[in-house]
């Protein structure tokens, strides 16, 4: 079972870590020539996050309606929360979603483009301290909190749900209704509102603080649901 905890909790986090890093790829892969085709190439990587949630969702179902074990999936909800967290302190560092950028390139090429790598023009972009990133909240906190809702009803509507299935026995088909409908909302609002502001300022050689309040915002909201675990429902 402890295996099983595990992949879920990895699965899950992947997803979230996939539609982060995602976005240091368009802000690093830089070519004038081939843009179109490394735009392609990163569009493959964003889908795969939705590829590791399809994997996660049976998995999850599995323990909640065949192992039936409450703690269990309490367990792994919990864990999902944690593991993001895990993943995506890291992608504060620069030079690690630097290369992390040009080696999921290279692989994914290699696998369905040109077989050989391109190479890019080293991005120019302003690093950022954390204390930039919390003193450049006032001026941003619109876009953050926004990103900071999102991310909480994305990921309360993919993990939680699970969990309340064994206090709503007789209402699954409503709570996957409600949970798909949480789920697209928080997507859109991602796709709506929080992508063209990214992508308006990697236009402008910029985005990385962008990005950065992005990452900080989901690491507050899966703390602020690991409280919500540990204090609401256990």
């Amino acid at each position: 079972m402890i295996i099983i905890l595990l992949t879920c909790s990895i699965l899950y986090s992947l997803s979230i870590f996939i539609d982060v890093l995602t976005y240091h790829l368009k802000l690093n892969l830089r070519d004038d020539i081939n843009m179109r085709y490394v735009f392609s190439i990163i569009n493959i990587f964003q889908f795969s996050a939705r590829g590791f949630v399809l994997l996660y969702a049976p998995l999850m179902a599995y323990l909640s309606e065949n192992i039936r074990d409450q703690d269990l999936v309490w367990w792994a909800t919990l864990l999902c929360q944690v593991v993001v967290i895990i993943f995506l302190v890291p992608t504060f560092i620069c030079k690690y979603t630097l290369t992390l950028s040009y080696k999921v390139f290279n692989i994914i090429n290699t696998i369905v483009g040109k077989k050989h790598l391109i190479q890019f023009h080293k991005p120019n972009i302003q690093h950022y301290s954390l204390e930039d990133i919390f003193f450049s909240l006032r001026s941003n906190i619109m876009f953050f909190l926004f990103s900071f809702i999102s991310g909480i009803v994305f990921s309360f509507s993919t993990t939680f749900i699970y969990y309340f299935s064994f206090f709503y026995k007789n209402n699954i088909l409503m709570m996957s209704s409600v949970s798909q409908f949480l789920n697209m909302f928080g997507a859109m609002s991602i796709l709506l509102k929080i992508d063209p502001i990214i992508m308006k300022a990697i236009d402008r050689n910029e985005g990385l603080l962008e990005i950065y309040l992005l990452t900080l915002s989901r690491i507050l909201g899966h703390i602020f649901l690991v409280i919500i675990l540990l204090v609401v429902m256990k």
